[in-house]
């Protein structure tokens, strides 16, 4: 999906940032996207909060399939990708009950078993929660609880919200602002991202702030 910026950019005030990035949790392309927009972030002079959004539906799953070539019309092989992003997606959730950046290390090692995840999930998150040091029988408790689920109601509400449709894609924030910018597919770079924080370059889309 693209977007439509105005055509000059408008320069203001250092505030703090707060960049949402909405993707699919199998997806190595969103994996490689996170990592490459927490090394900007962490380059950053100015306050910036990350916030990682699982998000899927039909068509995230018929982009999926579409990227790495695989059969679109097989409805079990669809149904089982749905079910695997949906389960790390609760996972995930569950893992930031003990830390964002052990939830971040988490999707990351994750990705290392992306080739293998729809056959042997459950080791795979084992494995991962592992090496993330995290607490596996809280982590399984957390992902299979009601508080669990109904945040990630809450994200994928947010999602349609801002009108996401595809992933990976960001939301950036200013908090002196209430719109915010929309970046997807070829504008989703992490140049033009590290340019518009560093530099205070904002053109607002009409996103709003919650």
């Amino acid at each position: 999906m693209s977007v439509t910026l105005n055509q000059k950019f408008q320069k203001r005030p250092t505030h703090v940032f707060d960049i949402f990035l909405f993707i699919d949790p199998i997806d190595p392309l969103c994996q490689q996207c996170t990592k490459q927009v927490i090394d900007v972030i962490d380059a950053l002079e100015q306050k910036t909060y990350f916030h990682i959004v699982p998000y899927q539906t039909l068509h995230t799953v018929d982009t999926f399939l579409k990227r790495y070539q695989l059969p679109t019309h097989d409805l079990c092989l669809r149904n089982s990708i749905y079910q695997l992003s949906y389960l790390i997606s609760l996972s995930y959730k569950a893992a930031n009950f003990q830390g964002k950046k052990k939830a971040r290390q988490f999707l990351n090692y994750l990705t290392c078993y992306s080739h293998d995840l729809l056959n042997n999930s459950s080791e795979h998150i084992a494995k991962a929660a592992q090496l993330a040091d995290l607490d596996i029988t809280m982590l399984y408790e957390d992902t299979h609880s009601q508080a669990i689920k109904d945040l990630y109601r809450k994200d994928q509400l947010m999602a349609r919200k801002f009108s996401i449709t595809s992933t990976p894609s960001m939301i950036i924030f200013n908090s002196g602002q209430d719109d915010g910018i929309l970046l997807t597919d070829n504008l989703l770079s992490i140049d033009f991202i590290q340019d518009i924080i560093a530099n205070n370059y904002f053109d607002f889309m009409k996103v709003k702030h919650s």
